[in-house]
């Protein structure tokens, strides 16, 4: 996993990445409060993991991952244990609502999937993260776009802020159509593996984010986008994300 992610992370820096060309600057100034429906083509480089349900044609989401390069996605590894067969799944790109994918989207097929070596297995949030390698290269157009490997030397502790986007659950018995964002808030780890918060399910390195009120606040938009973090899980009755 190291080494296909290094050479993932080479040629990330011949290319372009974390650009949205669809939104403009107007929109890139401008705050988020709350969780929204997204603009399209405002996360270009997020995709939908679909599971096929029942007939051949139908499918649901079930996962979210980030466009790397043309034929690599990066995801969690929980996202991958227990599903049956990798012919029961599709990779959905370029979309938006997902219950209408418009002639923007791409469909591919995953060809092998890489979880990390140290990754303990569902209910464990140490190393959970994995790789895709996708059946054909995707397109890129302004719907689709490579997400930008942040720098080794990054110091993520001296980030502020961040932004969430998932076609995620709304509430207890919704589930989003449309691809979703928000502004979160980082917040310091020892809080966060407080009692009051996680008790002490929160590992070093894992990023813990959203408000301490258990609200989403605003965040500015703006610059290149890059990857900080995998969305794991959600605590239940409120929006802190970690």
């Amino acid at each position: 996993l190291h080494l296909t992610l290094e050479m993932v992370r080479l040629s990330l820096k011949l290319v372009k990445c974390g650009k949205r060309p669809l939104i403009k600057d107007s929109q890139r100034n401008s705050r988020i409060v709350g969780g929204v429906n997204s603009q399209p083509g405002a996360w270009p480089w997020l995709v939908s993991m679909q599971i096929r349900s029942g007939s051949d044609t139908n499918y649901v989401h079930f996962c979210g991952g980030t466009i790397l390069n043309n034929q690599w996605v990066l995801t969690a590894a929980h996202c991958l244990i227990n599903k049956i067969t990798l012919e029961t799944l599709r990779v959905v790109i370029g979309a938006r609502k997902l219950s209408k994918l418009g002639s923007e989207t791409q469909i591919r097929k995953i060809k092998k999937t890489i979880l990390h070596e140290k990754y303990m297995g569902e209910g464990k949030h140490s190393y959970d993260i994995a790789l895709l390698l996708l059946d054909e290269p995707i397109k890129f157009n302004d719907y689709t776009q490579r997400g930008c490997l942040p720098s080794a030397s990054l110091n993520v502790a001296q980030k502020t802020n961040c932004f969430v986007a998932e076609w995620g659950v709304l509430s207890e018995k919704a589930v989003a159509d449309i691809l979703q964002e928000a502004g979160v808030f980082l917040i310091n780890n020892e809080l966060c593996n407080s009692k009051e918060w996680y008790n002490g399910k929160i590992y070093p390195y894992n990023l813990c984010a959203g408000h301490k009120e258990g609200k989403i606040d605003s965040c500015q938009v703006g610059g290149i986008f890059s990857i900080q973090a995998i969305v794991l899980f959600l605590c239940k009755n409120c929006l802190r994300l970690c």
